[in-house]
């Protein structure tokens, strides 16, 4: 699907993005994210055309990002916006893939707590089991 771009903007290029993650069987809403980001992404770097853009753009927009977005957010931008070069080079609009060397932003995931055997036993102990209530606990 070669020269989507036309001198009149990106938009059958991000109707095209958005027919391929709806045709792969991605959640409406994570559509509109990938959607949102990139279009964020093009409103920020304001490439010529995706040939043009670069790693450093890439860099320069998740920077900017980290200061309003919490880890996470930013990293999960990044994803879209990596599945959307490699949209673009399945569709032979670009060569190669000005996300790949960007390095994705790190998070802290927080564990959740687990109870031990002992916690779980003084847990259940503590149902009564004479009346419904005690019993649906």
């Amino acid at each position: 699907m070669k020269n989507l771009v036309t001198p009149l903007g990106y938009d059958r290029l991000f109707d095209s993005f958005e027919l391929s993650l709806k045709a792969d069987g991605l959640r409406p809403h994570t559509i509109s994210c990938y959607i949102r980001d990139v279009r964020r992404f093009w409103g920020y770097a304001q490439p010529k055309d995706p040939r043009s853009v670069t790693a450093d753009q890439i860099r320069e927009f998740v920077t900017s990002l980290r200061d309003q977005l919490a880890p996470k957010t930013v990293h999960t931008i990044q994803i879209g916006l990596r599945r959307f070069f490699k949209f673009l080079i399945a569709e032979g609009e670009l060569e190669s893939d000005p996300s790949q060397t960007v390095r994705l932003t790190r998070f802290k995931v927080t564990p959740q707590p687990t109870y031990t055997l002992k916690e779980v036993k003084a847990l259940l102990d503590s149902c009564r089991v004479t009346d419904q209530e005690g019993v649906r606990n």
